[in-house]
C-alpha cells in the first residue's frame, strides 16, 4: 500500500458519517468531503471483528478481539460502554440499548451495558438479529 497501511473497514452510520476502522482505531469521516469528525483508539491492541450501527446513526458498536474480546458501544464520538464479549458476530438492537453476541455455539445478550443471559446452541450459531421493533 502506498501509505504503508492496509485498507480499513468502512461502515456507513446513518447519513452523517462513515466509520473507517483499522485494527481498533475508529475514525468518523464526513461522507460529503471526507473530513475527520472524530477519532478513537478503543484499546492498546487488537483487531475489529464486526461493526454495526442503529438505523438512526446515533449509536455504533465495534466487536473486537482486544483484551480477550470486547464490544465497544460508541455514541457521539465517545465510548459509552466497553463490554467483555468475545464473539464471531453480533446484532445491535434498533435503539442501541441491547446487543446479541454469538461465539461458536454460545449466544449472549447484553442490555444497557450488562450481561442479561448466556445460552448454548446445538450447533455453531450465525447471524444474530433483532426484530425491527427491537422487542425480539
Amino acid at each position: 500500500w502506498k501509505t504503508g497501511e492496509p485498507p480499513g473497514l468502512l461502515h456507513a452510520v446513518g447519513r452523517d458519517a462513515l466509520l473507517l476502522v483499522r485494527g481498533v482505531e475508529v475514525s468518523a469521516l464526513s461522507p460529503r468531503d471526507g473530513k475527520p469528525l472524530w477519532h478513537l483508539r478503543l484499546a492498546p491492541s487488537g483487531e475489529t471483528v464486526r461493526i454495526r450501527s442503529t438505523p438512526d446513526g446515533k449509536t455504533a458498536a465495534v466487536l473486537t478481539d482486544a483484551d480477550g474480546g470486547r464490544l465497544f458501544v460508541v455514541r457521539g464520538g465517545k465510548v459509552a460502554q466497553a463490554l467483555a464479549a468475545r464473539g464471531d458476530d453480533f446484532a445491535l438492537s434498533p435503539d442501541g440499548g441491547s446487543a446479541a453476541v454469538v461465539s461458536g455455539r454460545r449466544l449472549a445478550l447484553f442490555k444497557d451495558g450488562a450481561g442479561v443471559w448466556t445460552m448454548p446452541g446445538d450447533d455453531v450459531l450465525h447471524h444474530p438479529c433483532f426484530s425491527p421493533d427491537g422487542l425480539h
